[in-house]
C-alpha cells in the first residue's frame, strides 16, 4: 500500500512538472549562461549608432549563424525561465531586413585609396559641385579659372580657361561627350570634349530681372541628353533644351525655386522627377519635362546638399540633413517615408551615393571632435558603407577635411572621394581584385529586394489642393505615425511634407 502511494506521487509530480503552473514559472530548465548570450547578442547587434558600430563582428555573427545552419544546430533560445520543464520550441534565426533592393558584401572589401591626385586652388565651397566622373573614364575638375580633363594613365589636359571670374559647375552628359559647364557670371557653356570646341552659351534668366548676375550652382542632364537643368545662387531653374539652346522661348524657367542658393541637382534613373535642395531647407520635385512642381520635403532644419536616387529603384530618393546628422529614405510615388535614422549631435552628412553595383548606400559623414584648452573643434572625416540607415557593412577612416564629392567610375567598381582637403583619392569600392567579374559575384550576396517598409506619415488635405497632384491612397494611413512629426499637405506647389 505504501509503495503504490509513493509511485502514485511520483506520477503525480512528473506530470505536474511536465504542464507547469500558468503563473509561476519552473526553474527546472534554467539556463543563465544561454540568456546572457542572447541578450548580449541582440544588444550587439542593435547597436544604432552607425559610427560605433564594429564591423568586424557583424561578420562574425554572420559566420556564426552560416555554421549553425550547415551543422543543424538549434538558434539560442533567449527564454530565462519556462512554465513547464520540457524543452521549449526551437526558435527560427532572425532573417535579415533590406529597405531597399541591395547586393550587399559578404565581408570588408575596401582597403587604401590607390590613386591620390593634387588639387590645386580648389574651391571647397557647400554650393558648389566642381567634380565630376563622365561614362567616358574622363575626371572633369573645375579649379579656379579653368577646367582640367583627367583619365588614368593619361596627361591632365585643359579644356577652356576664363579670364574674369571662375567656373562654378559641371556635369557630364550619359554619352561622357559633353560637358556643360556654369560660371559665377550667369554664363552655362556646352563643350565638345572630343573635338576640344564650344557648341553653345548662354546666360540663366535672372540676370534679366537682377541688377546682379549669379552664380551657377548646379547643373543636370535629362537622361536623353536633348535638355538639361541648370540651378543658380537666386533660386532659380533653368531648362535648356539642347536643340534651341540660345532661345529663350523655348527655354523654361522657374524664378525662385528656392529661398536663397540651389546647391544639389538630381534626376531620378528613369527621367520622371527633378529633385533640388537648397539654402532654404528644403528638398523639392519637379516634374520632367515640363518641371511641374510635384512634392516638397521640408522638415530639415538646415541646408541640404546630400540626396540620390537609387540605381534599380527609381521611386527611391535618399536625403541627408547636414547639421542635424540624419538620413531619411523617401518613396516619392507614395509620398512616403521609408526610413530614418539620426545620427550623433556632432556628426554631419556631407555626401551619399549608392552603388550602382551593389545597390549600398555609401555616406560622407564629417564628425566634429571638441579640441582641448579653447581651440577650434576638430574633426575627422568617415565614409561608411550602409545596407540598411542603421547597418554598416564597411568603413573608410579617411582624412582632414568635409566629404562633399562622392564620384563613381564608368564601371561602378571605383569611387573617387574629395572635399576640403584639397586631394582626390579613388578607392576601389570592392577591393584591388575587382578588377575580375567572378571575384565580384564572390565577395557578393544574391539580390535581395527590399523587405521592410516603414508606416506612412499622417495625410492631410487641403481645400486649395493643386489639380495635377496624384491621388493618396486612404488605406496607408495609420495612427501610429502621430508620433512622427511629419505631414503632408497640398497647396499651389503641389505636394508639402512637413
Amino acid at each position: 500500500m505504501l509503495m503504490q502511494s509513493f509511485a502514485f506521487n511520483q506520477e503525480r509530480r512528473a506530470l505536474h512538472c511536465h504542464t507547469g503552473d500558468r503563473f509561476i514559472p519552473r526553474r527546472c530548465r534554467l539556463n543563465t549562461d544561454n540568456f546572457l548570450y542572447t541578450q548580449a547578442l541582440s544588444e550587439a547587434l542593435q547597436e544604432e549608432d552607425i559610427l560605433k558600430q564594429d564591423i568586424c563582428n557583424i561578420y562574425v555573427e554572420e559566420y556564426g549563424r552560416l555554421l549553425q545552419s550547415a551543422l543543424n544546430l538549434s538558434h539560442a533560445h533567449a527564454r530565462l525561465l519556462t512554465f513547464c520543464c520540457s524543452s521549449p520550441p526551437e526558435e527560427k534565426a532572425p532573417k535579415e531586413v533590406y529597405q531597399w533592393p541591395i547586393r550587399c558584401r559578404r565581408r570588408p572589401l575596401i582597403k587604401q585609396p590607390h590613386h591620390l591626385l593634387d588639387l590645386p586652388n580648389f574651391r571647397s565651397n557647400f554650393f558648389l559641385n566642381l567634380l565630376d566622373w563622365g561614362p567616358s573614364n574622363y575626371l572633369a575638375a573645375s579649379l579656379h579659372n579653368s577646367v582640367y580633363l583627367y583619365a588614368t594613365g593619361e596627361d591632365t589636359t585643359e579644356l577652356t580657361t576664363i579670364a574674369n571670374g571662375y567656373y562654378s559647375a559641371v556635369k557630364w552628359d550619359s554619352i561622357g561627350e559633353k560637358l556643360v559647364i556654369g560660371t559665377n557670371n550667369s554664363a552655362i557653356q556646352v563643350w565638345n570634349t572630343r573635338n576640344r570646341n564650344l557648341l553653345a552659351e548662354t546666360t540663366c534668366n535672372c540676370a534679366d530681372s537682377l541688377v546682379s548676375k549669379c552664380l551657377i550652382n548646379a547643373l543636370a542632364w535629362h537622361p536623353s541628353d536633348t535638355k538639361f537643368v541648370s540651378a543658380c545662387s537666386n533660386g532659380t531653374l533653368l531648362l535648356i533644351p539642347l536643340s534651341s539652346f540660345q532661345l529663350r522661348s523655348e527655354q523654361t524657367s522657374i524664378l525662385r525655386a528656392h529661398e536663397g542658393q540651389i546647391c544639389s541637382l538630381r534626376c531620378s534613373q528613369d527621367g520622371r522627377f527633378l529633385a533640388s535642395s537648397g539654402e532654404d531647407s528644403a528638398v523639392r520635385l519637379w516634374l520632367w519635362p515640363s518641371l511641374t512642381p510635384g512634392m516638397e520635403i521640408i522638415n530639415f532644419g538646415d541646408p541640404v546638399r546630400a540626396m540620390a536616387w537609387h540605381p534599380w529603384k527609381p521611386s527611391y530618393l535618399v536625403i541627408g540633413s547636414s547639421i542635424s546628422g540624419s538620413i531619411s529614405l523617401w518613396n516619392v510615388n507614395k509620398y512616403t517615408q521609408e526610413a530614418h535614422h539620426t545620427l550623433g549631435s556632432s556628426a554631419f552628412v556631407c555626401s551619399l551615393e549608392w552603388s550602382p553595383v551593389t545597390g549600398e548606400l555609401v555616406a560622407g559623414i564629417w564628425i566634429s571632435e571638441p579640441a582641448e584648452d579653447e581651440q577650434e573643434p576638430l574633426g575627422r572625416s568617415v565614409l561608411v558603407v550602409l545596407k540598411t540607415l542603421n547597418k554598416v557593412v564597411d568603413r573608410m577612416e579617411c582624412y582632414a577635411g568635409q566629404i562633399f564629392y562622392l564620384l563613381w567610375s564608368p564601371d561602378g567598381r571605383q569611387i573617387a572621394t574629395a572635399g576640403s582637403d584639397e586631394a582626390l583619392r579613388i578607392w576601389y569600392f570592392l577591393g584591388p581584385s575587382s578588377t575580375r567579374e567572378k571575384d565580384i559575384r564572390r565577395f557578393l550576396k544574391p539580390l535581395m529586394p527590399a523587405s521592410f517598409r516603414m508606416l506612412p506619415c499622417i495625410k492631410k488635405r487641403n481645400q486649395n489642393r493643386s489639380s495635377y497632384t496624384q491621388k493618396v491612397n486612404k488605406s496607408n494611413l495609420s495612427s501610429f505615425m502621430e508620433e512622427m512629426h511629419y505631414s503632408i499637405n497640398y497647396n499651389s506647389f503641389g505636394c508639402i511634407i512637413r
